[in-house]
């Protein structure tokens, strides 16, 4: 039985890292951690680092860095920095739809895409 969207454990980074070593195929490796193929891959292709033109997984570096992405997850800035936002609440106040001013800065900001923000974020 295959694992369905379930994160990759630190054990299974491991063996995935030993098996690659070893030279097993990635379709090996999902069977023998019961996964697709496709999840197998993914970790591969994110995780994996070049060393003197080798393509190498490192299983505690993958571990490290599936921790930091899962931490930043969520956390970005609703607005992208203080005069953007500064700009929405002030149109906001002057009763302005989101869509109205999302429209406005990519207008009269069209080649600083700094101050692009969607209207959805606004919201």
């Amino acid at each position: 039985m295959i694992h369905h969207h379930s994160k990759l454990k630190p054990y299974e980074r491991g063996r995935i890292a030993l098996l690659i070593a070893k030279g097993f195929s990635l379709r090996n490796i999902a069977r023998s951690l019961n996964r697709s193929v496709s999840t197998i891959s993914d970790e591969v292709k994110r995780n994996s680092i070049w060393e003197a033109g080798v393509l190498v997984y490192e299983a505690i570096s993958a571990q490290e860095d599936y921790q930091k992405r899962k931490s930043k997850a969520g956390k970005r800035a609703p607005l992208k920095n203080k005069q953007v936002y500064r700009y929405v609440i002030e149109k906001l106040r002057d009763s302005w739809s989101p869509e109205q001013i999302s429209g406005r800065l990519k207008r009269d900001h069209p080649s600083n895409k700094s101050w692009w923000i969607s209207y959805e974020a606004i919201y």
